[in-house]
């Protein structure tokens, strides 16, 4: 018995063993040791390039961001992580990427496209209607969502023209 306990004492003398600042009784001896819990880092899809429908499975806290995430499961079988918007939450269906009319069940029909299956879709703003509340904007195509990504951002669309189309942020 007495040998384990001198083997484990050897052991922890070779590996880098963190006491966190403390003692053998416990007591704090070295102040501003140690650290908090770790976090497990969600990567989100800010691309959102998959043409297919998805259901929410959960929506979920994320401690690296403001935002809430939700994780998708996709038709064709693809799970990933999206930035949540208002009113998603569980069993939710998404679309993801309208642009295509295809005869797949999988994938989306702009002219089925309303605004009663707006929440958490990603589509060109040139084929939503004016006055949709945004989020997660991309600056530049396959650049990723850049603009109005924290919890509770939204910026407004308020006027299209041929290739332009004009959003209004909260800064103004």
């Amino acid at each position: 018995m007495k040998t384990l306990t001198l083997i484990e004492k050897k052991l922890k003398g070779l590996t880098k063993f963190s006491s966190g600042g403390r003692n053998i009784t416990g007591r704090i001896t070295a102040f501003h040791r140690g650290g908090r819990g770790r976090r497990k880092y969600r990567f989100v899809d800010f691309w959102r390039k998959i043409n297919c429908r998805g259901v929410i499975l959960k929506v979920s806290y994320d401690p690296n961001r403001t935002a809430k995430v939700a994780l998708v499961l996709y038709l064709n079988g693809f799970v990933s992580y999206i930035l949540s918007s208002e009113g998603l939450s569980a069993g939710t269906e998404v679309l993801s990427n309208v642009k295509l009319i295809s005869n797949h069940d999988n994938y989306v029909d702009t002219a089925q496209f309303s605004m009663e299956n707006c929440a958490g879709a990603s589509a060109r703003l040139k084929e939503l209607p004016l006055g949709t509340l945004l989020h997660s904007l991309e600056l530049y195509p396959n650049m990723g969502a850049q603009l109005v990504r924290a919890a509770g951002g939204s910026a407004l669309l308020y006027r299209k023209s041929n290739n332009l189309a004009y959003i209004k942020l909260k800064s103004g």
